[in-house]
């Protein structure tokens, strides 16, 4: 069971106005120097996430120049652009975003930017799982994204038949196109497209599933190869490498989680379901029951949850890399639990500084591998 009670915050307006004022710094700045624009050439990318980052780094090389707007272990909910972003924004050929609602405010920073840059959503291709959806014991919802939508590269069935294909109704202008490995269909969607999806109540945390980041993965080639023809040749190569090593990495993980008897756990925030829908695991709740790490939690949510964690027997709370610990420590304190935090906790929004476990997307996702099994089968000091 995962609580249903979701109480999200807008900041959109907070974030108009503010946009408003950056870009008239921005403007004030441009003005005041040369232009910084990039003559043609290689693309100078600007991805949203460091997840995105990395799949950009991994699949262009030294032929790209990649910078993340969004930075190392912060919380993505809580993010607004600077002045230095929009400068990013407006010299940048080809910005890269998650979407999913993740980055409400890109548009508006585009725009203030002045940009010129093509807008790729990564997830298009990803079937995306609807408000309150549920992986275990309740029914799961979920809401196709593009055309063409399939079960992600070197996807098998596993024990748990997640099926994941859906008729698509919604009409785009770009079409689905098949990477040269016959795996995956990959769409990319351009800022010229018109996207009438809202997924305000969807859950955009899609990376946590390794084959929906392979998905990811073939659409930030498409967009390199499509910005710089010149250097398909590289880019392909470098993303079929690193489609192989996702490949090891999602069939590590799930023989990993295989073993578990205990597949119960809690999280600050609803982040990891793709995680628990692709490898078994029985997400119970979250201390914040929302998607959405800015939502408030009551006191009826917390009394609400420490009873859940209790009747379903729940023994470890995960604390995450990009949010306070506080709240969870003391849920974890009432409910009898354990709760695993420090440099344990989980990377969910974010990749880590580097030098750290999660620096990169395959770190990542084998320190929080790690880190559960770990945990759900009893090792360490607390365990009970």
């Amino acid at each position: 069971m995962i609580l249903n009670t979701c109480v999200r915050g807008s900041m959109r307006g907070n974030l108009r106005s503010g946009l408003a004022l950056v870009a008239a710094v921005t403007a004030l700045a441009s003005t005041a120097c040369a232009s910084t624009e990039r003559a043609d050439g290689p693309p100078s990318v600007v991805a949203t996430t460091t997840m995105i980052a990395d799949f950009v780094r991994e699949v262009g090389g030294d032929r790209v120049e990649v910078v993340s707007i969004m930075r190392p272990g912060i919380d993505v909910h809580h993010f607004e652009p600077t002045p230095a972003d929009l400068e990013r924004l407006r010299t940048a050929t080809l910005v890269v975003r998650n979407g999913i609602d993740l980055e409400p405010w890109l548009d508006d920073a585009v725009k203030a930017s002045g940009s010129k840059a093509q807008v790729v959503t990564a997830t298009n291709g990803v079937t995306i799982r609807g408000a309150r959806a549920h992986n275990h014991g309740g029914e799961t919802t979920t809401t196709p994204l593009t055309p063409g939508s399939v079960p992600a590269p070197a996807m098998k069935k596993d024990d748990h038949d997640h099926d994941h294909d859906h008729d698509h109704d919604h009409d785009h202008e770009a079409g689905p196109t098949t990477t040269s490995t016959g795996a995956a269909t990959a769409t990319t969607a351009t800022s010229t497209e018109k996207d009438d999806h809202d997924h305000g109540e969807h859950d955009p945390h899609v990376w946590h599933d390794v084959r929906y980041a392979m998905i990811m993965v073939g659409n930030v080639h498409d967009a390199l190869v499509a910005a710089d023809p010149d250097g398909a040749r590289t880019y392909t190569a470098n993303r079929d490498r690193y489609l192989a090593e996702l490949e090891v990495l999602d069939r590590e993980i799930e023989t990993a989680i295989r073993g578990l008897a205990d597949r119960r756990f809690v999280t600050n925030h609803e982040a990891l379901a793709y995680y628990a829908d692709r490898y078994g695991l029985d997400a119970i709740g979250s201390i914040i029951p929302s998607f959405d790490s800015s939502a408030e939690l009551s006191a009826a949510d917390v009394s609400r949850l420490v009873s859940t964690l209790k009747d379903n027997d729940v023994r470890v709370i995960f604390a995450e890399q990009s949010l306070p610990a506080r709240t969870a420590e003391v849920i974890a304190r009432e409910a009898g639990c354990r709760i695993v935090s420090g440099e344990d906790a989980l990377y969910s929004d974010a990749l880590g500084p580097a030098g750290s476990p999660g620096a990169t997307y395959v770190g990542m996702m084998r320190h929080n591998t790690r880190v559960i099994v770990e945990a759900l089968s009893g090792v360490g000091t607390g365990a009970r």
